[in-house]
């Protein structure tokens, strides 16, 4: 017992020392004397950041508002410093949810209307889809309204490789651009051009109620979607229990049709917010539970109470049958934002804790606010640090940007509580837009270095064909070359077959990518320009 005891003492020990090596290099805040949420974030071919967020300011870094919450939208160069910013919006509230960059150089910005004045047209009753395209420096192209007459509530956004766009949320009733409905609120995801046209939508569900809460590309043209369901009629075949609140997952072909479907969780309630694809077929799942049995094992806290839930990541393979799956969180509440696959295969897990204990540590905040919350997994899901950033007030994690293996950008909202805990920009307000990147020290810089300077990859910018020599004593057996784009998409997979490699990229659209090449545990990273 004793040896056990020394054990799990030094494992806590080494996360403790590991997280105090993942720290903030720089940070900023933005936005005016009322309320301003960061909601999502990407880079630019320059290093640039362009950051979607919502704000009910008029005044200091905000130059107009429609009305009540605007979309906000700010570029800033590499270090956080504003360069220009615009709002978006009519005189009700317009809430952003996600924005991406479109293969021209534009900006494609998604969340919600409950307007249909100023910026907003087409709005068909209640709460709306919102979607806008603006070009390089934020004058809108087009915008549409998606929905029904009654309300239509957006939880996120994708993009294929085409520039297609898939938006996803809740819809409830038909009519305007929802044709079906199986009762109650649905799933309901459309699929747009790259103009702007409505190429098809779709709902899923059963009699009640049903929450689309994530939607993702996949490479065989198809999408994943996921979210929570409450029925066990309709379109979902997998849930048995009645009023068992549930996570459920559905893969559909290019068609449209379901190829498969999986649900996940125990006696109480989960849910998944975020998917992405994995490199071996399969998917990686972000949640919540408050469950302890089922598919679940190891929540922090009581199962089946309100103020318990642990974050939830769950591997699949291809057809969703699950091959790991981990809790993360403390006795009290831990709420999931995000997942990322960073370039060795690791993942992010972000979020937000008012726990104080289990596997969270340095949590800034007091009476019973949250922190935001980043814990860094290995491939099989062991957590390799965990991190707190905040003040003693609330904050909130929206998104982040992964630049490479050790370089972060996360975006969000510190507490109201200056100078406290990590949070030492100043604030303009009651609540602000809270950017800061995160340097991940734990990473053998030096090794990735030495490879880097080994490996020739050419042209720079590039428009045909991209070269990659390896040293002439190179082996090239188990190396992997990928090409990512700026939204974190996964656009080329191919294996060297000689010291001399040429990749056919003529079909990319211009723009900045990431060539990522790996062999075993060792990894490079290169930024590229295609133009």
């Amino acid at each position: 017992m004793k040896k056990h005891i020394c054990l799990i003492l030094l494992l806590i020990t080494s996360i403790l020392a590991i997280s105090q090596s993942v720290n903030i290099e720089w940070q900023q805040c933005y936005g005016g004397t009322d309320a301003d949420n960061g909601k999502s974030i990407k880079m630019l071919d320059n290093g640039h950041l362009i950051t979607l967020s919502s704000t009910q300011s008029n005044d200091i870094d905000v130059s107009f508002n429609h009305g009540d919450f605007d979309f906000w939208l700010f570029r800033t160069d590499e270090l956080g410093n504003l360069l220009w910013e615009k709002s978006f919006g009519g005189s009700a509230e317009d809430i952003p949810v996600e924005v991406m960059l479109s293969p021209d150089g534009g900006f494609i910005l998604f969340g919600e209307t409950w307007s249909n004045d100023g910026d907003v047209s087409g709005n068909h009753g209640g709460a709306d889809y919102w979607l806008l395209k603006t070009d390089s420096v934020g004058n809108i192209l087009w915008q549409r309204c998606l929905g029904s007459s009654m309300n239509n509530l957006p939880q996120d956004m994708d993009m294929d490789d085409e520039g297609n766009i898939y938006v996803m949320g809740l819809s409830l009733g038909v009519g305007g651009d929802v044709t079906s409905s199986n009762g109650g609120y649905d799933y309901w995801f459309t699929k747009i051009s790259p103009d702007g046209l409505l190429i098809w939508d779709k709902n899923l569900g059963g009699s009640y109620s049903d929450n689309g809460l994530c939607i993702t590309s996949t490479n065989d043209g198809g999408i994943i979607v996921g979210g929570i369901i409450n029925d066990t009629d309709g379109d979902i075949t997998c849930n048995q229990e009645p009023w068992n609140k549930t996570a459920w997952v559905v893969k559909l072909d290019s068609m449209n049709n379901i190829e498969w479907q999986q649900c996940y969780g125990g006696t109480y309630t989960e849910s998944v917010v975020d998917i992405k694809s994995t490199n071996d077929g399969g998917y990686i799942l972000l949640g919540l539970t408050n469950s302890n049995d089922g598919d679940v094992t190891d929540l922090h806290g009581i199962p089946g109470t309100n103020d318990n839930f642990d974050i939830w990541v769950i591997k699949t393979d291809s057809i969703g049958n699950i091959e790991w799956q981990h809790c993360l969180g403390g006795t009290h509440f831990d709420n999931a934002e995000f997942i990322e696959i960073t370039p060795q295969g690791n993942y992010l897990v972000g979020g937000s804790t008012n726990s104080h204990d289990g596997d969270v540590s340095g949590n800034h905040s007091l009476n019973n606010n949250f922190d935001n919350w980043l814990i860094k997994l290995d491939s099989d899901g062991v957590i390799l640090w965990q991190r707190c950033f905040g003040s003693i007030s609330s904050n909130k994690q929206r998104g982040i940007y992964v630049i490479s293996e050790m370089e972060f950008i996360i975006i969000g909202s510190p507490g109201s509580e200056n100078n406290s805990g990590d949070v030492s920009c100043d604030l303009k307000g009651n609540i602000d837009v809270w950017m800061y990147k995160i340097i991940d020290t734990t990473v053998g810089i030096n090794e990735l270095e030495l490879n880097n300077s080994e490996i020739n990859i050419y042209p720079n910018p590039a428009s045909k064909v991209l070269n990659i020599d390896f040293p002439n004593n190179y082996n090239i057996e188990n190396t992997n070359i990928e090409i990512i784009d700026m939204n974190g998409k996964t656009i080329l997979k191919s294996k060297p077959l000689s010291i001399s490699t040429q990749l056919n990229i003529k079909k990319l659209n211009y723009g900045l990518y990431l060539v990522k090449i790996q062999k075993d545990n060792a990894l490079i990273t290169k930024r590229i320009i295609i133009q």
